[in-house]
This record gives structure tokens, sequence and C-alpha cells, in this order.
């Protein structure tokens, strides 16, 4: 992306050499947010590997959720893992509270 449009967001699934002939498919779901890679596993399975990375923002993040969903994810196991920025500790939360689950998400 250009340096005009740099921001901290994005997202990265880095496959070594060896595992690259086992990738089925890699698709971008939402640019700098979510995107996921398919292996095809010797053992004749197949796993799906979803990294996201969430707004800060409550409101931001249950299109995110929905857009994971709607991706109907149909292989033998599917890993969704990266920043979700929920942080659970009342603490944790900074001043603002600005971290919290919104019931928008629960509903995706």
């Amino acid at each position: 992306m250009g340096s005009s449009q740099r921001t901290s967001e994005g997202t990265a699934i880095l496959v070594e050499r060896m595992t690259a002939p086992l990738v089925k498919e890699d698709k971008i779901l939402t640019e700098g947010r979510v995107q996921y890679v398919t292996l095809h596993i010797p053992d004749n399975s197949e796993l799906t590997i979803v990294n996201t990375y969430a707004s800060r923002m409550s409101r931001s993040r249950a299109p995110l959720w929905r857009r994971i969903n709607e991706a109907n994810f149909t292989t033998d196991h599917v890993i969704i893992g990266g920043n979700f920025n929920h942080l659970e500790e009342e603490e944790a939360r900074g001043t603002a509270g600005q971290r919290r689950m919104h019931r928008r998400e629960l509903a995706a």
C-alpha cells in the first residue's frame, strides 16, 4: 500500500516453501482485517486458517464476524486466530471502555 494509505491495520499468513504446495486456496475476506488460507493435508483432509485483526470499536467488529460466518468454511478443520481487540477485564479497557463486546457483535 502507498505511504499515504499506511495504517496500523493488517494481517498476514506466512507459508514456508515446503508447505506452499499444500495451499489449495487463499483469500482476503476484508482488506487489512480478515484473510484465510486452506491447506490440503496429506491425510486427505483440509485445514483452513483464518487470521483476523478486529477493530477496537465494537460497532466495527460485528460486520467482521458476519463476514467470517458468511464464508461458510466447509473444510475438515478451521482455526481462527489473530487480534480480536476484545478485553474482558475492566481495568484493561481504558478510561472510555472502547473495547467492550457490544450486543451487535453477539448477534453476528
